[in-house]
């Protein structure tokens, strides 16, 4: 019997889980460890924010992916040994495994600075998105930051859809004197995805009277003055919703297996780390194909590497070689309003990355919806 270990229940964690109880038989043991006890689908955030969702529509307790096939632990891991295959979690109870998956996403609470956390609204948490809607409701003039800290960040879109659909939500109340101003690190939208999302995107910010300034860097924020300062300048603020810092967790840096910015190395096709029984996948991993192009932090990427880990501890456990590679083959869905989207496909797998951008329309909307009944599916 081997007992196979995940530790994180978000999009890659729980298709891995799901993908594993699939194929295993009932002499294998999968347990999940999970910090948080419900969990999230991001994108609803964006809806929630322009009501599109109620809050208790937005997330999941992480307790529904307990079946008869996986057990789960609603715990911080505080250390692993990897050496030993041991992990250890509540600060003193230790689990061994024979294989591993690392999907624990990333930390992005409490990387703010004092005046950031104080004046500012964080689009990725559960909190922030409350607090933004209801800073949306008192508003009627001013101007609205967004803005990414720093890169990288998660779900890079997701900054130019916020834009979008305020845009778009300003408009049908007739507030017309309400500026929306996005700072990004990025040099375009997007920037992984290619020059032609980028200009796609661009366009769309230009089209809606959004203002987007590129290539900024923020340094840092002055609550009193109410003003926020970049690189190449100070900008004042009515309403400011920020992307924080993004971080790989402690215990992952403290693994012996992450770069010196303490993201996961893996196999860039395998997804195993230097240890052949674990695996390292979604936002924690930083892969570099021969394209040069760090592979974005989404969603799509994350549940793609899930099958593949799944798919190939299951071949192992069989005494058999893998038979399933992860190929950087991905899309992406950007809502551009609350009935239509554009759409992306890329290979970044390529030494010339091809992208393939589809116009705006109300085809592609319906898709952010069928990714959510996914998610739920497979936290369910």
């Amino acid at each position: 019997m081997a007992h196979i270990v995940i530790v994180g229940a978000g999009a890659a964690g729980a298709a891995a889980a799901q993908a594993l109880r699939n194929r295993l038989d009932d002499t294998h043991r999968l347990t999940i460890i999970e910090q948080d006890d419900v969990v999230y689908f991001q994108p609803t955030f964006l809806w929630l924010i322009t009501g599109r969702r109620k809050l208790r529509d937005t997330g999941l307790p992480v307790g529904r992916l307990h079946t008869d096939g996986i057990e789960v632990i609603v715990s911080r891991v505080t250390d692993i040994d990897v050496e030993r295959n041991t992990i250890y979690y509540n600060e003193s109870s230790p689990m061994h495994y024979d294989y591993l998956i690392l999907a624990p996403g990333v930390d992005t609470s409490g990387n703010e600075d004092e005046n950031l956390m104080e004046t500012g609204h964080n689009l990725y948490s559960i909190e922030g998105a409350v607090a933004i809607r209801e800073q949306l409701h008192r508003m009627t003039s001013g101007r609205i930051i967004l803005m990414a800290t720093s890169r990288p960040f998660k779900c890079p879109p997701a900054l130019y859809e916020m834009a979008l659909l305020l845009a778009e939500w300003f408009h049908k109340r007739g507030l017309l004197h309400v500026e929306l101003c996005v700072y990004t690190p990025e040099t375009t939208p997007f920037e992984q995805a290619g020059p032609k999302l980028g200009q796609a995107l661009i366009q769309l910010l230009e089209e809606r009277g959004v203002f987007l300034f590129t290539d900024q860097h923020y340094l840092g924020v002055d609550p009193q003055r109410k003003t926020v300062r970049f690189t190449n300048s100070d900008v004042s603020y009515d309403l400011l919703i920020y992307i924080p810092t993004h971080r790989p967790p402690d215990f992952v840096r403290d693994t012996g297996l992450t770069d010196e910015y303490g993201w996961m190395n893996v196999d860039p096709f395998t997804l195993e780390t230097k240890y052949s029984n674990v695996y390292g996948i979604g936002d924690v991993t930083r892969i570099t194909p021969p394209s040069g192009i760090d592979l974005p932090k989404t969603g799509a990427y994350a549940h793609f590497q899930a099958w593949v880990a799944a798919d190939n501890i299951n071949s192992k456990l069989a005494h058999k070689p893998p038979d399933r590679f992860f190929g950087g083959i991905s899309g992406c869905i950007i809502e551009t309003s609350s009935n239509k989207a554009v759409a992306m496909f890329n290979d970044l797998y390529k030494e010339e990355p091809q992208t393939v951008v589809f116009p705006e329309s109300r085809f592609w909307q319906p898709g952010k919806y069928l990714i959510e009944r996914l998610w739920r599916k497979e936290h369910n």
